[in-house]
């Protein structure tokens, strides 16, 4: 998983002090000051007077100053100011690829205990339900995960192309055979059962076989002549 776009990290570990929402991020700046007041006043459970260790309840004080000098200074912090992007290079093998569907694993940071954390997450992926877009060539689906406090996106690319087809999307999958893939002109592709004819196995990236049960757009790259 690469970055594509980092944010201001002490911002997001003073928000995450405050464990503020998504939603924060939404509100005006009058808002949000009268929100940290409020979480500010919970917090102050934790002030020496009352046990708490003074060194983190010094930090909450300097993470509240921080948060409320920079709604100040920019009339309020923005969903903008503090989320992530991340890439995630997919190549999704036949097995993992089924019913038109696969499961995605990924780190998403949230907020634990006044702490930025990172967590492992997995999802499943809907080929033909998801928002793709292509950029110089590439493929790309984007998510962002609800677990993220901070808004965070996700871009998926896909080494093999997004297939559009009858108003819907496929896996493309291009399959080199041998000779010896071949039984009575046929062939089991990732358990597809392709049958063709001598005609078509000549043509260099001939579309042999939609698969509408695993959403699989295949192309057979030939490199032998069947005879008859």
């Amino acid at each position: 998983m690469k970055s594509l776009r980092i944010a201001d990290r002490r911002l997001r570990e003073d928000a995450a002090v405050f464990e503020l929402p998504r939603s924060f991020f939404y509100l005006d700046n009058l808002q949000q000051e009268e929100y940290i007041r409020s979480a500010f006043k919970q917090l102050c459970r934790q002030h020496p007077d009352k046990g708490g260790d003074s060194d983190a309840f010094r930090e909450i004080i300097e993470a509240r100053n921080r948060l409320n000098s920079y709604i100040d200074e920019h009339n309020g912090i923005s969903i903008h100011d503090v989320y992530n992007a991340y890439l995630i290079d997919r190549e999704i093998t036949a097995e993992q690829f089924i019913n038109g569907r696969y499961r995605l694993r990924y780190i998403v940071e949230t907020t634990i205990d006044g702490n930025v954390v990172g967590k492992n997450k997995s999802r499943t992926v809907v080929i033909d339900g998801s928002a793709h877009i292509i950029v110089g060539g590439s493929t790309f689906h984007y998510f962002q995960d609800n677990d993220s406090d901070f808004g965070d996106i996700y871009f998926v690319r896909y080494p093999h192309k997004i297939v559009s087809y009858n108003s819907r999307l496929y896996y493309g999958l291009r399959i080199e055979i041998t000779q010896d893939d071949v039984k009575n002109k046929g062939i089991d592709i990732h358990g597809i059962a392709v049958k063709f004819n001598s005609d078509i196995i000549r043509k260099h990236n001939q579309i042999i076989d939609i698969s509408k049960f695993r959403a699989l757009f295949i192309t057979i790259v030939p490199v032998i002549k069947i005879d008859g």
